[in-house]
């Protein structure tokens, strides 16, 4: 929880909000419950345009696709 919202103030006060790394950061905690519900701990998630693009179950394999 203090890892969200300090996250979520960095993102808020730092980030311009039409920076690609602050909405896809906002995407991730808005998706956040349904990543947890669908992949298991350790799995490795790509995120962009706001929108989930890739997952692996390990980093190289996330690296290559």
């Amino acid at each position: 929880m203090l890892m969200e919202y300090i996250t979520s103030t960095f993102a808020r006060e730092f980030k311009p909000k039409n920076n690609a790394r602050y909405r896809n950061d906002r995407a991730y905690w808005r998706l956040k419950s349904y990543i947890d519900k669908t992949y298991p701990p350790g799995h490795y998630i790509g995120i962009a345009n706001e929108k989930i693009v890739a997952d692996a179950a390990d980093f190289d394999t996330f690296m290559k696709n």
